[in-house]
């Protein structure tokens, strides 16, 4: 459990973040602080500012189509999106 400094920490990191994304033209959709690092979900970003270095983490399916969730290191914190569809076919 993390103590209530912890939890600042992560929430004044967190912020800074997404403060930072919305400057870059990152629209954030979600923000959790979760155990390890704040995770900041985004709109699938366009590919002049999608942070460098990104990976695709995860694929869900959803039915018969799977769903790719990149993600990359940003200001401390995870940052997840959807891949954008041309992604989807690497």
């Amino acid at each position: 459990m993390k103590t209530t400094n912890e939890v600042k920490a992560a929430l004044y990191g967190a912020t800074a973040a997404v403060d930072a994304l919305a400057a870059i033209g990152c629209n954030v959709t979600d923000v959790c602080l979760g155990n390890k690092h704040p995770v900041i979900t985004i709109e699938t970003p366009s590919e002049e500012i999608t942070p460098k270095g990104a990976e695709v983490i995860s694929v869900r399916s959803q039915g018969c189509d799977p769903v790719r969730i990149q993600a990359a290191r940003f200001k401390g914190c995870l940052v997840t999106w959807k891949a954008a569809p041309a992604a989807l076919t690497n």
